[in-house]
């Protein structure tokens, strides 16, 4: 089962996964300004590709922004393709 913590250090955050209790992946963003975040980088780690992590936490990065009402600035690719299939 995958388990996604979601940490924050001044206008940077991070949602990482674990599976299992091991880092599994982390998504990485940064608060622009008080409404906008950009996802900046999206990694599955070695021997956890496959299973949905990454999509996992890119979905958890923009429940995060709609709950907090920001717009979300994608600039990892990954990300920029998970939300543009969420939105179809």
């Amino acid at each position: 089962m995958i388990m996604i913590k979601h940490d924050v250090k001044g206008n940077r955050g991070t949602f990482t996964a674990y599976e299992d209790d091991t880092e599994a992946g982390i998504m990485t963003y940064e608060q622009t300004d008080a409404h906008t975040i950009l996802i900046d980088h999206t990694e599955t780690y070695e021997g956890f590709e496959g299973r949905g992590i990454g999509k996992a936490l890119v979905k958890a990065g923009m429940q995060y922004a709609k709950t907090e009402g920001l717009t979300i600035v994608p600039v990892c690719s990954f990300a920029r393709a998970v939300i543009k299939r969420s939105e179809q």
